[in-house]
């Protein structure tokens, strides 16, 4: 795939942090900044490629080189790549740099990223974010005049933001999202009736994986939205304060299905996440101005009124979030316990329709070190994705219980495990425990001796068995079931042609009947005689013979005076069965 080279110039650079600057190419591209070594080590010398995720937003290729006729070797910095919206931990130098160039760009020829990253230089005024390092407090006193203040580490903080603001907006993953003022309110409504059971939590970009930095203790529909009552824990406080975050972006569903009656509620509110991408392009961003102004209210007040406090200047600690293991994301869930993944279908379908971050959020797992990531921050290549779990089911990208199970199962070691380095499984192991818990199920334990691991890995392999059973019995169902179908249609069909059958017997008998008919009514037989007799021979086809006897008799009459002596017996006998059939038609047998 080619990339879009918007800018490029050649400059010396620290790249690796030592002291001395390099010769280097910068690049900007879409939305990242590239600073390229111009000299590499040579081919020949590179035992592998390393990719290196310093902080968020911030990835180094690293090159394995090996020592010429010694052993061992050394790392070599080759290219440091920047997301053009994490540029608040960059250093004041590699800003400026990043800055000129963007400047340079033609306005009507930059991409919406490069917009949105000189948008937030003017705004940072190249000097880093706007609240100060340190301030000095008035506390009376109780102790020295000034005491410095220098995190907000240490307190709890609350405040309200709108969280999802009235409007509609595009979303590649979900379509056209429309946040209604019925929406809000019915969120609202819910909050206060107590669903979801829990505190909506406050998280890091929609991950729970890293703990919470908060809660959602009060909500309100207002005109524009829904605003939430935030409040931070103190890493949560101390994330704002260094601008890490300065988003936060709603979790909901329009379709909650109440725990304690199974009905579904509408719209809930289910959490809230520090982010820097918020996907409402209306959501605004948190004021830290105003919510530090409070914090240092609140500390002079403290000591006002007598209360010893013990300030303590915190390490700003880097909020880490592994970009290996993707989001858990609020999806549509299928509680079933089979799961038939298949690559060429199934990658494939999520590919086709949500492209590769869709698929990063189907797997639990992104091999970004052994496999070149391109400029949207993932590897083009579906062998860098592991454990999926996710689906495409009537369009939706889709949680799938039988693959949560799975995946959990393979990275425990079921089926010949799972190739992910052992630093990343935990992450990986919790990502998946925020799935059972979806699911409201127990996932087994991470940390287990080998004879628990087996243990569990055999009930698995078994629970696999009697899912394998199961759907073969299901089958088996469905061919009796189908063969039972076969039956009675065939039934249906062998009735239906006894009755054809039946009727074309009728039929051949009627027409058989009446040609007999006419013949004898044609040789002189009386018309009312052979009308009965033909009446009885319909009912009764064996008497057509001792009719045809009799009726050889009746249709001449006169023949029967010429009956010689010797004939006389044979004229009895035939008289007989005259007088019975005489007697069948005039009825005189009832």
């Amino acid at each position: 795939m080619a990339i879009k080279v918007y800018y490029r110039k050649e400059l010396k650079y620290d790249i690796d942090d030592d002291g001395k600057k390099e010769d280097v190419v910068l690049f900007i591209l879409k939305g990242t900044a590239v600073f390229k070594l111009r000299r590499k080590p040579p081919k020949r010398l590179i035992k592998e490629w390393r990719k290196k995720h310093i902080k968020p937003g911030v990835t180094a290729n690293i090159a394995i080189v090996a020592r010429e006729g010694k052993r061992g070797g050394h790392t070599v910095l080759t290219s440091i790549w920047y997301d053009l919206d994490h540029l608040a931990e960059v250093s004041l130098e590699t800003r400026q740099i990043i800055y000129e160039a963007l400047k340079a760009i033609p306005e009507e020829k930059r991409s919406e990223e490069q917009k949105r990253a000189l948008a937030k230089f003017k705004r940072m005024k190249l000097g880093g974010d706007t609240v100060p390092e340190t301030v000095n407090v008035y506390v009376g006193p109780y102790q020295e005049s000034y005491v410095r203040v220098t995190k907000l580490e240490e307190y709890t903080k609350e405040f309200w933001h709108n969280i999802l603001p009235i409007g509609k907006f595009y979303d590649p993953r979900y379509g056209e999202v429309n946040i209604t003022k019925e929406m809000v309110e019915k969120m609202a409504e819910n909050f206060k009736n107590g669903i979801p059971h829990y505190k909506p939590p406050v998280n890091i970009s929609h991950e729970d994986i890293h703990g919470k930095f908060g809660d959602i203790v009060e909500v309100e529909a207002r005109e524009d939205g829904l605003w939430a009552k935030i409040a931070l824990t103190q890493d949560g406080a101390k994330l704002l304060e260094a601008k890490r975050f300065e988003y936060l972006s709603a979790e909901f569903t329009e379709h909650y299905v109440n725990k304690e009656t199974g009905e579904d509620v509408g719209p809930v509110l289910l959490g809230v996440a520090l982010t820097n991408r918020p996907a409402h392009p209306k959501m605004n961003p948190i004021k830290l101005s105003e919510l530090y102004n409070e914090i240092v209210e609140m500390v002079k007040q403290a000591f006002q009124a007598g209360m010893k406090m013990k300030l303590v200047a915190a390490e700003d600690e880097e909020a880490e979030v592994k970009l290996m293991v993707p989001k858990v994301v609020n999806t549509p869930k299928d509680d079933s316990p089979r799961w038939d993944w298949d690559w060429a279908r199934d990658g494939n379908a999520i590919l086709e329709k949500f492209g590769w971050e869709g698929l990063a959020k189907a797997c639990a797992y992104v091999d970004k070190e052994n496999y070149e990531v391109q400029e949207d921050g993932l590897p083009h290549n579906k062998q860098a994705y592991k454990l999926p779990h996710h689906k495409l089911i009537n369009g939706k990208l889709t949680l799938v219980w039988g693959g949560v199970r799975a995946a959990m199962a393979a990275l425990l070691g079921a089926r010949g495990g799972v190739d992910i380095p052992v630093k990343d499984k935990e992450k990986v192991y919790k990502h998946l425990v925020a799935h059972y818990k979806a699911f409201d199920k127990e996932p087994p334990k991470f940390h287990l001796s080998e004879d628990e691991l087996q243990e569990v890995i055999k009930k698995m392999e078994l629970e696999d068995k009697v899912i394998a059973l199961e759907d073969q019995i299901k089958k088996l169902e469905e061919e009796k079931k189908g063969l039972k179908e076969q039956v009675k249609k065939l039934s249906e069909e062998k009735v239906e042609l006894e009755k054809k059958l039946a009727e074309a017997e009728k039929e051949a008998r009627e027409k058989e009947v009446e040609l007999w008919a006419k013949k004898w009514l044609s040789e002189g037989v009386v018309p009312a005689v052979v009308e009965k007799a033909k009446k009885v021979v319909l009912e009764q086809p064996e008497q057509m013979k001792v009719f045809d006897e009799m009726f050889e008799v009746l249709k001449k009459p006169e023949l029967t005076k010429q009956i010689s002596e010797s004939e006389v017996d044979d004229s009895k006998v035939l008289s007989e069965k005259v007088q019975a059939a005489v007697k069948m038609l005039t009825g005189e047998n009832e």
